[in-house]
């Protein structure tokens, strides 16, 4: 019988669960959701060093910036999006395969654990059952991070139960409770996560953003300027100010008639609309590695700077995709641990596509072509496998009319092999030409890519000319 007795499997079941019941929400400052997020709030949750308030403020920036939500949505997309695998044993693999197909909701888990990398930590509550006499998880609940405290006195995390106890995250079944932590650098958690070192950043955003809707509701309705003559006819300003307060205008003002009076302008929206983007770009460069639509200053092109952005975003999913592998295989180990007394630890794995590296691949390209020109030939077994193509073979085409010239910083060993290479063709048909001209129109249609200028050119070199009329004129005496 493949697993483990009914009886056992129970016993298991029931242990796991007897460990851990899922933790009520903690209070969070109340008073939080009615307040605008500004620096004073922000460096008091710092000052304080309490994570339960800090992890509120990270909600709380997340549910207000469409662009923090959006981009650390595509960064998930971006990971989700590629095909796994799992390399196991046979028996392990049975384990597994019943596992994700009872029910369990594979796909979901790991959308819940990428979900929570924002905060630097996911929190996976796992339901077993017994299922032909195995052990096997069938449902799973994401548990938010603002759960958590910190008890900086043991350097330990807990969560308060309904008693206000503390309950360890060290003191749950870990079959029980799936951890996965997803680090910036080893610092603690309140201070390491994503959220933390984007926090000044989406908060100076959503300080200007508000500023701006309260100032623009406030200049909606423009104050009202009284001016008389005589500021000292109490009666007559008295008048005046009731008539004009019933206008429910948001200020009124009373000035005598020789006072020049400028109301405040909102400046050009330009400047809100720079910074705005410039905040939203530096996010964008921290989450997913760059962005299209904003960082580019005009000197790069569209294609160079696609090319930046996606092999940042490809180190950037490497980088999370490393992490959640661990968690996964980890947990599935776990299972299997739970069925089998013996056995060989499998491994999950997000498949990930090759490097495109575009700025390589041209100056690799770019090499090839330098080399061909100056005469060398490349074995197409290394351009086959430079730019992982099979089959490829030469055909000549027709040169364009623009001729190929050497300049001044050419290699001289290029050069070289150049001059040696036309040397062996001209000895190879020499004897074959009447003249000097003959000779220079078999060169031109053999190296079609240098003009007649640039054959003469190295012709003369050292006084290969004269060498050449010389070995022409002997060759027609021998035919004589």
């Amino acid at each position: 019988m493949f697993g483990i007795s009914l009886n056992k499997a129970v016993e298991v079941v029931q242990k796991i669960k007897s460990s851990f019941s899922r933790p009520i929400k903690l209070n969070l400052d109340k008073d939080l959701e009615a307040k605008l997020l500004d620096f004073s709030i922000v460096k008091g949750a710092i000052e304080s060093g309490e994570l339960n308030k800090l992890m509120g403020i990270y909600q709380k920036v997340l549910n207000a910036d469409l662009n923090l939500s959006g981009s650390l949505q595509n960064r998930k997309n971006a990971l989700l999006a590629l095909p796994h695998e799992i390399e196991a044993g046979t028996k392990e693999m049975k384990i597994i395969t019943s596992m994700l197909e009872g029910g369990f909701g594979f796909d979901k888990f790991l959308n819940a654990i990428h979900n929570d990398i924002y905060y630097g930590i996911s929190l996976q509550n796992i339901i077993y059952e017994v299922k032909d006499n195995l052990v096997l998880p069938v449902r799973h609940k994401a548990i938010m991070p603002t759960s958590l405290s910190e008890d900086t006195t043991k350097d330990k995390l807990y969560f308060q139960n309904k008693d206000s106890k503390k309950l360890y995250l060290e003191s749950i079944d870990t079959n029980r409770l799936i951890i996965h932590t997803h680090e910036i650098d080893n610092s603690r958690l309140a201070t390491n996560s994503i959220a933390y070192k984007l926090l000044w950043t989406s908060i100076l955003k959503h300080t200007i953003i508000t500023l701006n809707l309260e100032f623009i509701d406030k200049a909606a309705v423009p104050p009202l300027i009284i001016k008389i003559d005589d500021l000292n006819d109490t009666k007559k300003a008295d008048e005046l100010f009731g008539q004009m307060m019933e206008l429910k205008s948001t200020s009124v003002g009373m000035f005598t008639k020789d006072i020049e009076i400028d109301t405040l302008k909102m400046e050009s929206k330009v400047q809100f609309d720079t910074t705005i983007k410039y905040l939203d770009q530096k996010q964008n460069e921290f989450l997913v590695g760059g962005n299209l639509s904003g960082s580019s200053d005009g000197k790069v092109g569209s294609q160079s700077l696609g090319s930046i952005h996606e092999n940042r975003l490809f180190e950037v999913v490497k980088a999370d995709s490393k992490l959640i592998n661990e968690t996964v295989s980890r947990f599935f180990n776990q299972v299997i641990a739970l069925n089998l007394a013996t056995f060989t630890p499998v491994k999950f794995s997000f498949t990930l596509p090759e490097q495109k590296n575009h700025e390589e691949l041209k100056v690799k390209s770019e090499t090839i072509a330098n080399l061909t020109t100056a005469g060398y030939v490349v074995p197409t077994k290394h351009i086959e496998k430079t730019f992982n193509i099979e089959g490829v073979t030469f055909k000549p085409q027709a040169q364009s009319n623009n001729s190929i010239e050497f300049n001044s910083q050419s290699n001289e060993n290029e050069l070289k092999a150049v001059d040696e290479n036309i040397m062996n063709y001209i000895v190879s048909v020499v004897d074959e030409c009447n003249s000097y001209d003959d000779l220079l129109k078999k060169l031109s249609e053999e190296y079609n890519y240098l003009d007649l200028e640039k054959l003469e050119e190295i012709l003369t070199k050292e006084g290969l000319v004269a060498s050449l009329d010389g070995s022409v004129e002997a060759g027609n005496d021998a035919k004589d």
